[in-house]
């Protein structure tokens, strides 16, 4: 039998999605915006910090629907 991997409790998921120039919807990211990886990088690390990592998992998205209300970021469940 082989063994299953614990899954995340919860989710969140940032976007980090930027439109190309001349897209009629802005972009709640911009393109090589280095505190956009900074805040995703710094949640990440203190999901470790805290300990919960395995049950809080971050990942990285597209276009979330939100871009006028951006920087945005979901959890599932319970959002």
């Amino acid at each position: 039998m082989t063994p299953t991997l614990p899954q995340p409790a919860f989710y969140v998921f940032k976007c980090q999605q930027s439109a190309p120039p001349g897209m009629p919807k802005p972009s709640c990211v911009k393109a090589g915006d280095q505190e956009s990886q900074e805040l995703f990088g710094y949640m990440a690390q203190q999901l470790m910090t805290k300990g919960i990592m395995g049950t809080v998992q971050p990942i990285q998205t597209s276009c979330l629907g939100r871009c006028q209300q951006g920087p945005v970021m979901l959890v599932e469940p319970g959002h």
